[in-house]
């Protein structure tokens, strides 16, 4: 018999028999004998039944091995993991190919899998399978119970896996066996790892960004208040002339600049201190847990000599500075924002005392910027409300006693504080950039008055009038351009406009010494024509309105305002 069904029989086999030994005949019935006949017992009846029994019997059986056939198609076909689990034995009845495949291990290896399965978890997974487990304990039959965890593979590497199981049967109240199917999402974890760290982190450096930098610092603010003697320091870093680099080499090597700077900025710090990247040239270190100021202080210096030296990048040598402001968890008010503002206001304290340097906030810095705050806000309606005023202060020859001119004077007179000096709101114009409006319209009505006056009172010369610019308005490419416009529309001689500029903003361009004065020549396209002077400066005293201190007038001497070029020279007296 069992040659005959090793040599492919596939017909029922009836095993006859004279003897009746029931152990012979069931080990018969083992090796695949559909029943069996003892002899001198059968009669018609019963062959026909058995025949027929043995027929139904190997036809169920091919069925049932079809369908085994098919379904283990269909299970190696699906992208998803399927197995069965024994409770009782222990070990998986059932497990398609996709798991020994991804995991490394043989089909005969996984069916026994279970057994050492806690030796494959991760350790930290370890709490969410006992959990599971016991949910699956108390699930009631049909119950989908999901879990992620991570198992090893044979290779080491660790792999995610997301499972649905249920209760396949109970017996007593107890499961029996365990119906599930899993999904290998290694890369959708990796990719929400990196989705996750993307969100936190600088894009460009690797830095933390923003976001992190304020949930560590409000860390750092929660362990303060549990712990008194618990000191922290906030740097807020901002690199000086940062953009002079990216519009004259580009921002390619301005980009690689930042990442040398980040990997710098790591190197001078300790393990548990933070450094992130805030966007552009600003920077902000997180001190953890330092004795004082001291220790905030020397990790200035120290970041500051490590920048000093020379950067290489695009077969460039550069340098940088950076201005550095610091604050103490002392000086919050236990908020994050507010530590973070007030480093801020401390490196604008530094960049104001001359950049390259650091400065402690302290709580004067914050009533100053929240003044020049309600300034410049209170300045802006100013302008809308027509709050400003110009003054005309006589201008007389003192060796013949006549009226030369008038110099227009900015003059603010707020509604509630009455007038406000110039000294506390032109700074604040000049850093927002409002002087530009204004200083266009001190320059309109000004001119649009000396030409009244010089219709009603015309005098030979006629009268001039002063005009003070800004840095600002000085550095704007349209200068002439917007002067020539003003004196067109008012009608105003040019040789009647004297532009003071403030001594400071030309010595910024070129260093003067008593007894010099700078020129500024105008050169034309017709070469011919180039040697028309445009605009001269000279030194003039004005200890009438400053003591020991002197401006430069710009004086305007020809009708000519076509766009020109800046030429600066040095020229000693006669």
């Amino acid at each position: 018999m069992r040659e005959a069904l090793a040599g492919g029989c596939r017909a029922p086999l009836i095993l006859l028999t004279g003897q009746g030994d029931r152990e012979v005949d069931l080990e018969a019935m083992k090796a695949g004998a559909a029943d069996y006949l003892i002899k001198g017992q059968i009669d018609a009846p019963l062959l026909e039944r058995t025949i027929r029994y043995a027929v139904e019997r190997k036809r169920t059986e091919e069925t049932l091995r079809e369908n085994q056939e098919f379904v283990q198609r269909i299970a190696d076909a699906t992208p998803n993991i399927l197995y069965l689990y024994d409770v009782m034995q222990q070990r998986n009845l059932y497990a398609n190919r996709d798991l020994a495949a991804l995991l490394g291990y043989s089909l005969e290896e996984v069916q026994h899998m279970v057994a050492n399965v806690f030796n494959l978890l991760h350790p930290d997974d370890l709490p969410h399978l006992t959990t599971r487990i016991r949910r699956l304990d108390q699930a009631r039959e049909g119950e989908i119970i999901e879990a992620e965890y991570r198992l090893r593979s044979a290779s080491g590497e660790w792999r995610w896996f997301h499972s649905r199981d249920t209760v396949f049967a109970r017996i007593d109240g107890l499961p029996q066996q365990i119906l599930g199917a899993a999904q290998d999402i290694t890369e959708r974890k990796r990719a929400e790892e990196q989705l996750l760290h993307d969100a936190f982190h600088d894009t460009l450096t690797g830095l933390p960004n923003r976001a992190l930098l304020m949930d560590r610092l409000g860390q750092l603010i929660g362990h303060a208040k549990r712990q008194s003697d618990y000191l922290f320091a906030v740097l807020f870093l901002d690199l000086d002339r940062f953009k002079t680099v990216n519009d004259s080499l580009g921002h390619v090597i301005g980009d690689q600049l930042l990442i040398a700077i980040a990997r710098k900025l790591e190197a001078c710090l300790r393990p548990r201190d933070t450094v992130a990247r805030l966007g552009g040239d600003e920077f902000t270190i997180l001190l953890d847990d330092i004795s004082g100021v001291s220790d905030a202080i020397h990790v200035a210096d120290r970041i500051q000599t490590e920048l000093s030296a020379p950067f290489h990048l695009g077969g460039q040598e550069l340098y940088v500075t950076t201005s550095i402001g610091i604050a103490l968890s002392t000086t919050g008010d236990g908020r994050p924002e507010d530590l973070l503002r007030d480093a801020d206001t401390a490196m604008y304290r530094a960049k104001a005392g001359g950049k390259a340097r650091h400065e402690v906030f302290d709580t004067a810095m914050h009533t100053r910027a929240f003044k020049r705050l309600r300034v410049e806000t209170e300045l802006r309606r100013a302008i809308e409300r027509e709050q400003l005023r110009i003054h005309y202060q006589p201008i007389v020859s003192l060796a013949t006693g006549r009226l030369m001119g008038f110099e227009a004077l900015l003059r603010w007179y707020h509604p509630e504080r009455g007038r406000i000096p110039p000294a506390e709101f032109i700074p604040v114009a000049e850093e927002t950039r409002l002087i530009i409006p204004i200083g266009q319209w001190v320059l309109g009505e000004a001119c649009r008055q000396m030409r009244a006056w010089q219709t009603q009172f015309p005098t030979k010369p006629p009268l001039s009038i002063n005009v003070n610019l800004s840095g600002k308005q000085f550095a704007q490419p349209d200068l002439v351009k917007q002067i020539a416009q003003t004196l067109q529309e008012t009608g105003l001689d040019a040789r009647s406009l004297n532009v003071s500029l403030n001594g400071l903003l030309i010595e910024s361009f070129i260093p003067l010494t008593p007894g010099e004065r700078v020129i500024l020549t105008h050169t034309h396209p017709d070469e011919e024509a180039s040697s028309n002077v445009c605009a001269e400066v000279t030194r003039v005293s004005t200890e009438a309105r400053q003591p020991g201190a002197g401006c430069f007038g710009l004086r305007i001497l020809t009708d000519d305002l076509l766009p020109w070029q800046h030429l600066l020279r040095r020229l000693a007296l006669q």
